[in-house]
């Protein structure tokens, strides 16, 4: 419950700071913020915690703690995993989880080339992204900070998940790996403004996470390959804001009205072995304001962790 309300409050934040750059009408402001708290948002980030704790229960997240056997004895506080203490618990405590852990000498020098490479690419391609209404680009900031914002109150188990794909043979894997998110220039401004805060779980992972766009990650990664996520964890949260026409077939189940258009917001992450997942929602933007559709689609040609092979 705790966490919830804090993760209200913070959507409720950026719906404020959202409407206020869209229009300087308080009425509108206060109507934004009444529509996030009751409105598709809310629904959204309910669906995303539902599944989260179905995903936790599947992989012994919520399980309780198991005794330990007879005659072993209690371990001491210095040979204890920080994990190890919040298995068991649906409460964060990510300060547990990043306790003792410090990325390796490779996985630092692979991020920091990272972190020059985006520079030396955005010096030389700046992000300027496309001419939109502040309207829109206020949705897409809701909507893409409501998920990572609810990603990040679950980070410990990501990092779990990672450690238990870990203790398979043959993995030389970074237990603390660094955090690539990849999204849109608005979703790059969004995880800025949150690795800045203090009172939230981004604030601990300023020195591992970076945000870059999808073009910079792959360019980077072709370059330098960390194809099996020994180095990184990849969290991708962006919106195509422009779906073909020729794929409108797909979703005729939610037909349009003139002046709609779909929207399709994906997101995951790669890098925790078999907790790896890959989610993609439903949503529709009619000019003024976005609406979810539906929850959860599946997409033509895209695998559960693949790329698209249409648009």
């Amino acid at each position: 419950m705790h966490r919830l309300m804090i993760l209200a409050a913070f959507v409720a934040s950026f719906v404020v700071a959202s409407a206020a750059s869209a229009s300087a009408n308080q009425t509108a402001s206060a109507r934004s913020e009444v529509a996030a708290r009751k409105g598709p948002i809310a629904k959204l980030i309910e669906l995303e915690r539902r599944k989260t704790d179905w995903l936790r229960s599947l992989f012994g997240r919520c399980a309780t703690k198991q005794k330990p056997a007879l005659g072993a004895g209690k371990p001491r506080r210095a040979d204890r995993d920080p994990a190890s203490a919040c298995r068991g618990f649906r409460r964060p405590c990510l300060a547990l989880s990043l306790a003792n852990q410090q990325m390796n000498a490779v996985t630092v020098a692979w991020l920091d080339s990272l972190r020059e490479h985006s520079v030396a690419t955005r010096i030389a391609m700046p992000l300027t992204g496309e001419h939109r209404s502040a309207a829109e680009t206020a949705a897409e900031r809701m909507i893409l900070a409501a998920w990572f914002s609810l990603w990040l109150t679950g980070f410990d188990d990501v990092l779990a998940a990672r450690r238990t794909w870990l203790e398979e043979p043959n993995l030389a894997a970074d237990r603390d790996p660094a955090i690539i998110v990849t999204t849109s220039p608005v979703g790059i401004a969004v995880a800025e403004e949150l690795i800045g805060t203090g009172n939230l779980p981004a604030r601990s992972l300023a020195g591992k996470l970076i945000a870059v766009t999808e073009r910079e990650y792959r360019l980077w990664c072709i370059a330098h390959p960390d194809e099996k996520y020994l180095h990184h964890v990849n969290v991708w949260n962006w919106i195509k804001t422009k779906v073909p026409d020729q794929r409108h077939a797909e979703f005729a189940r939610h037909p349009l009205r003139s002046g709609e258009d779909y929207w399709l917001h994906r997101a995951g992450f790669a890098g925790v072995g078999a907790a790896d997942r890959r989610d993609c929602h439903l949503w529709k933007w009619n000019g003024r304001q976005a609406a979810l559709l539906e929850a959860f689609v599946t997409e033509r040609n895209v695998g559960r962790l693949g790329h698209a092979t249409a648009d």
